[in-house]
């Protein structure tokens, strides 16, 4: 009978013991799981966030210039340190809609990918055309 009560108290122990331990991982897979979501959700948020900041800087320079052509396309890789960005500028007269006929609306899209996923951002304001 005695021994027959140790046996028992060192099932339950064992399997308390493996309770536990099942317990432990699956909160640590679990806590592992949220710090790789939020690596992946930073480094997106700082592409983005570089991205925001050359769009800027793109847009400012066509706002500089003063002067686009009517019906332009264009296409060109950022230079380096930047070189994963592109950027597409696409021009179309807007003078028909808001009654101004040396007007053009500049579409700037930047684009870029993030492992396999391909990010855009895009801006448009208003350019005069080439006179």
């Amino acid at each position: 009978m005695f021994l027959r009560q140790i046996k028992n108290k060192t099932a339950s122990l064992l399997l308390e013991a493996l309770i536990a331990v099942s317990i432990l991982a699956v909160s640590l897979v679990i806590i592992i799981r949220s710090h790789v979501a939020a690596l992946r959700s930073q480094t997106l948020a700082q592409s983005y966030a570089l991205a925001s900041l050359l769009l800027e800087r793109e847009m400012t320079g066509l706002i500089q210039n003063g002067y686009l052509a009517n019906d332009l396309r264009q296409t060109k890789k950022l230079p380096a340190p930047f070189e994963a960005f592109e950027v597409s500028l696409s021009t179309k007269p807007a003078g028909a809609s808001y009654n101004f006929e040396n007007l053009n609306e500049a579409d700037v899209v930047l684009s870029w990918t993030t492992g396999q996923k391909s990010q855009k951002l895009s801006a448009s304001t208003f350019v005069f055309h080439s006179p």
